[in-house]
């Protein structure tokens, strides 16, 4: 449960700044509109960290990436289509790959933000 949380954050989060970021709307307005959502308290937890590019390890993107792995196995197995999982793990793959192993897995937000310009699935 608590995987398949903050894998559902971190997609939500990064798709809804990647699209911010896209079209030059500002963080301030994104997480404006994230404090309505369900997951206001997760985004609010994590701004500071994306403001500051300081992603203290409190759950390394490391063990996350091999946890969303496992989330995405699990559900392929069980035959459940998990798109948006399954490109959160990439994602944190390519965080990973980028240098990011040892942060928080919250880098991974300020990973997809970097990618402006580039393909953003899911």
């Amino acid at each position: 449960p608590r995987s398949r949380r903050y894998v559902t954050v971190c997609a939500s989060a990064a798709r809804h700044q990647a699209l911010a970021d896209a079209l030059g709307v500002s963080r301030d307005a994104v997480f404006e509109v994230l404090s309505k959502t369900p997951i206001a308290a997760q985004a609010e937890r994590r701004r500071s960290a994306l403001e500051s590019g300081n992603y203290p390890p409190r759950f390394r993107l490391s063990l996350a990436r091999k946890d969303a792995g496992l989330i995405v196995d699990a559900a392929s197995a069980a035959g459940a289509d998990l798109r948006l999982a399954a490109a959160v793990q990439t994602w944190m793959a390519e965080a990973e790959e980028a240098g990011l192993a040892d942060a928080d897995y919250s880098a991974v937000l300020a990973y997809i933000s970097s990618l402006r310009g580039r393909a953003i699935e899911a």
